[in-house]
């Protein structure tokens, strides 16, 4: 689990799937990362331009997860306003090709309870014993 982990990235998925995909692979494996290598693979695997953004930004790894979340997702819903514009001044812009910002469907805002669960129980316990006695 640890490779599909550090090789996931975005791709077509909103930021929330990616959020939830790199959850689902952290509970699944035996040596879980700590909390900064979490959020350095979620900035890492953001689009490029979401990635550079959020860092531009001045949000790192050090940030919360619910911080670097609503950065890339405020990013993400300016750069998708500011196609918008572009499509209306100019039909044949770079917008349409702009595929991966385009989507129908509004992202879901994390729910704090989850968030607020996720963070108490990290790492994942898999039911071993860690302190060795």
């Amino acid at each position: 689990m640890s490779n599909e982990f550090d090789m996931l990235v975005q791709g077509t998925k909103t930021i929330q799937d990616l959020l939830n995909n790199l959850k689902k692979y952290v509970v699944q494996m035996i040596h879980p990362p700590n909390v900064y290598t979490f959020h350095k693979q979620f900035v890492s695997a953001l689009h490029n331009e979401l990635h550079n953004g959020v860092l531009k930004k001045g949000y790192t790894a050090e940030f919360s997860i619910e911080q670097l979340f609503n950065i890339a997702q405020m990013i993400e819903e300016a750069s998708q306003y500011d196609l918008g514009m572009q499509h209306r001044e100019d039909p044949g812009s770079a917008a349409a090709s702009a595929t991966w910002f385009t989507s129908d469907k509004p992202q879901p805002a994390l729910e704090p309870m989850v968030l607020q669960q996720w963070h108490s129980t990290w790492p994942p316990d898999h039911g071993i014993n860690r302190t060795g006695s």
